[in-house]
C-alpha cells in the first residue's frame, strides 16, 4: 500500500478490509485475473461500499479475461 493512503495504522486497516472482501470473492474469479490498486479514498468508504466496488470490479475483470 502506498504511503499516500495514510499512516501505517490506516494502511494496515485498509489492507485487512481488502483482504476480507477478496477472500470471499476470489473463489469465483479465475486466478491471476485481478490486481487490486488503491488510493486514499479507500479510507472513507464504508465496508459495504468497498465490498460492492471490489466485487463489481473483479466481476468486470473476469468477463474481460474470458474473452
Amino acid at each position: 500500500m502506498p504511503r499516500k493512503v495514510g499512516t501505517a495504522v490506516e494502511r494496515n486497516r485498509c489492507r485487512r478490509r481488502l483482504r476480507a472482501v477478496v477472500a470471499e470473492t476470489a473463489a469465483s474469479i479465475p486466478a491471476g485475473t485481478y490486481l487490486v490498486a488503491i488510493d486514499k479514498g479507500i479510507r472513507d468508504l464504508p465496508f459495504q461500499e468497498l465490498r460492492t466496488r471490489v466485487i463489481e470490479a473483479m466481476q468486470r475483470a473476469s468477463q474481460v479475461g474470458a474473452r
